[in-house]
């Protein structure tokens, strides 16, 4: 299994999160509200900002935990792909 589909994951899951954070801080420190397409948007690239809305984490920690998510989710692919392939070639 290569490791740099992973580390990529993650490193575009955090630039994710820190834009994310910094747009919806922007919009916050101008008194503005995002357009219902910027909320869906924001919600389905950074799925941390909903939850670190309703538990109360720090801005700071959305980038850490959405390039920990993609990371994640690349992983756990990654390893079903492997084991999907070591089946198939050990069934022919």
């Amino acid at each position: 299994m290569k490791r740099w589909p992973i580390v990529t994951a993650a490193v575009v899951g955090a630039a994710i999160g820190f834009l994310s954070s910094m747009y919806v801080g922007m919009a916050i420190g101008l008194a503005t509200s995002l357009t219902t397409a910027a909320t869906v948007v924001v919600l389905i690239v950074c799925p941390v900002m909903f939850f670190a809305f309703l538990l109360r984490f720090p801005w700071w920690l959305v980038p850490i935990l959405n390039g920990m998510f993609y990371g994640g989710v690349v992983f756990v692919i990654a390893k079903w792909r492997n084991t999907r392939m070591k089946s198939q070639v050990s069934r022919s």
